[in-house]
């Protein structure tokens, strides 16, 4: 009785295993469902297009589960934007934001408005909000830190 006791907390953990699992799994059913009718769309228009989206967003979706989901939004949206660009200019645009947050806080709030003009070019409007929402929860944790080491 007491072994099955014991057991119990294993078969939770299992269970718990078991469920994030499935999660997964219905999660790639979604996108390949969501692949196959992006491709059929695509056929229609271009044969030559469709085949290559296929081999990039595959690969691009194959991996991307432990990745967060805001990356899987972006990969998503390489369907109907031309992406991969975009997504290293955020890269770089994060980065220099970092650098400049060490030194110069009215300098990066002066770049975070240009960045808000520079994506409004590119129409992922849900994706920058996000972003954006992201950026100035990081801007207030960050000022919020230097207004209390300096006082």
């Amino acid at each position: 009785m007491t072994f099955g006791i014991l057991g119990t907390e294993e078969t939770k953990q299992q269970k718990n295993i078991y469920i994030l699992v499935l999660l997964l799994l219905l999660l790639v059913l979604l996108l390949l469902l969501l692949l196959a009718t992006v491709t059929a769309a695509a056929a229609d228009t271009s044969s030559s297009s469709s085949s290559r989206i296929t081999a990039t967003e595959a690969y691009h979706r194959h991996y991307p589960q432990q990745q967060t989901q805001q990356q899987q939004q972006q990969q998503q949206q390489q369907q109907h934007h031309h992406h991969q660009h975009h997504h290293h200019h955020q890269q770089q645009q994060q980065q220099q934001q970092h650098q400049q947050q060490h030194h110069h806080q009215h300098h990066h709030q002066n770049q975070h408005h240009h960045q808000h003009q520079h994506q409004h070019h590119q129409q992922q409007e849900q994706q920058q909000q996000q972003q954006q929402q992201q950026q100035q929860q990081q801007q207030k944790q960050q000022l919020t830190g230097y207004s209390s080491s300096e006082g």
